[in-house]
């Protein structure tokens, strides 16, 4: 970025009018009004550093509560200048290229990030390369930036960890097993329903795996030739997940006094084995034997066709009354 006072770059915004901008007079408009923007940040910067000062005496609130409220900012937002004036307090020299409009916020925000996640050795050794992450801040965008902080942050841990005898990989499974996390909530002003999903890697590749072979399957059947990529995808998740969910096998559609008969029957059940009777009064595993028993007898006799499951019989059967003979049900 051309260096330029932040009075200049203020002045030449004032005259500028992008409306009858050509090109490179708009990229000039856009790197003044980012000088602009790091200069700020750095104002704000030193306001959250003199908040913490004055709460700390009982003077004043916490940072995050007047940045929001005075600034205007969401909470989320409020919290991010306290982190990065924290990094600031690290790393001086990204602070005094913020003002100067060197580097953007957002590269104090990747120092941030990581510093968080660091014990206090791996923390020094990343602040003792401040001047050769600075050169890069001011080379790099943000993506690069981020993944420059993060790689150094890896290589010093793993480092530390080839010094103590400590497993690196194994230690870093378990933290993002531990890290794995869902979330869901419901948007208010569309009612539409979030689910935010944090996986480990192997728990991350399950599920995209899983997810793929349903998407395939379901880009196959007819009638999805004009839907969108979108909705097949939702039809994929949703299989995904109906595939996990064992259903009890019923031979027909049951009425409400039948699906209420089942329910209060299941719950009087031996070992959760529902036994039911056209008095819906729960039978014992004996009796229920026993009926079995001399179903089979008749069954042997009756002219009507009996039809049972292939599967051998795992649970005790469920009796119910048919209209001209008796029929088994195994669950």
């Amino acid at each position: 970025m051309e260096a330029m006072s932040v009075e200049a770059a203020f002045a030449e915004l004032l005259k500028a009018d992008p409306a009858v901008a050509d090109r490179d007079e708009v990229a000039s408009i856009v790197r003044r009004s980012s000088q602009l923007r790091s200069w700020l940040a750095s104002i704000d910067v030193r306001c959250a550093r003199r908040t913490t000062e004055l709460a700390a005496t009982g003077e004043s609130e916490p940072p995050e509560s007047l940045l929001g409220d005075e600034g205007n900012r969401s909470t989320r937002d409020a919290v991010g200048v306290t982190h990065r004036s924290h990094a600031c307090d690290a790393m001086p020299s990204f602070e005094e290229a913020l003002a100067a409009g060197v580097i953007s916020g957002d590269h104090v925000d990747a120092v941030a990030r990581v510093l968080r996640g660091l014990d206090n050795e791996v923390r020094a050794e990343f602040i003792s390369h401040e001047a050769a992450l600075l050169v890069a801040a001011c080379r790099e965008r943000i993506v690069m930036f981020d993944r420059t902080c993060r790689d150094l942050a890896k290589c010093l841990t793993a480092e530390r960890d080839r010094r103590t005898g400590v497993d690196t990989e194994a230690a870093e499974f378990e933290r993002q097993r531990a890290a794995a996390k869902v979330r869901g909530w419901v948007d208010k002003d569309t009612g539409m329903h979030h689910t935010h999903v944090e996986l480990d890697p192997e728990r991350g590749t399950r599920l995209a795996d899983a997810l793929r072979v349903h998407l395939r399957r379901i880009v196959k059947q007819d009638g999805n030739s004009g839907r969108s990529y979108s909705q097949l995808e939702v039809e994929a998740f949703m299989a995904a997940l109906e595939s996990g969910v064992t259903r009890r096998p019923t031979a027909g559609r049951r009425d409400a006094a039948s699906s209420n008969r089942y329910r209060r029957d299941t719950r009087s059940g031996l070992d959760g084995i529902p036994l039911t009777t056209d008095r819906a009064r729960p039978w014992s595993h004996t009796c229920a034997s026993r009926a079995s028993r001399r179903y089979n007898a008749a069954a042997s006799s009756s002219r009507g066709r009996i039809r049972t499951n292939s599967a051998p019989r795992t649970r005790p059967p469920i009796i119910t009354p048919a209209k001209n003979h008796t029929t088994e049900r195994f669950t």
